[in-house]
């Protein structure tokens, strides 16, 4: 295995939580790992921005309820961030998956 290889295997067993979807902020032992912070975003390696993916990924599956608790699951933390606005676009897939939760309410009751 080379230095490349060594690296980003020993990165993800420290930072990745697989319960989570997303890296620790840090690794210190405390509740501090599981923070999700803005500047984090950086860190996923999408060709697009992550706000337009859940939105064309909630489209594409004709805003589905199922697919809104797909997206709501793998935002997990990040909704208490969005709600500040420090990532701008994804506070309009928290607003999508709200109407999206609120119609299916509705048709259920």
């Amino acid at each position: 295995m080379d230095l490349a290889e060594q690296v980003w295997e020993s990165f993800s067993r420290a930072f990745w939580m697989e319960d989570k979807g997303y890296l620790k902020d840090v690794v210190s032992g405390t509740a501090a790992d599981a923070q999700l912070r803005c500047n984090q975003i950086w860190a996923v390696p999408a060709p697009f921005p992550l706000g337009a993916y859940y939105l064309a990924y909630l489209k594409t599956r004709g805003n589905a309820p199922e697919a809104a608790r797909t997206v709501r699951e793998q935002m997990g933390g990040m909704e208490a961030m969005l709600r500040e606005g420090c990532v701008g676009e994804l506070l309009r897939v928290c607003e999508k998956l709200e109407e999206i939760e609120r119609e299916d309410t509705d048709h259920a009751g």
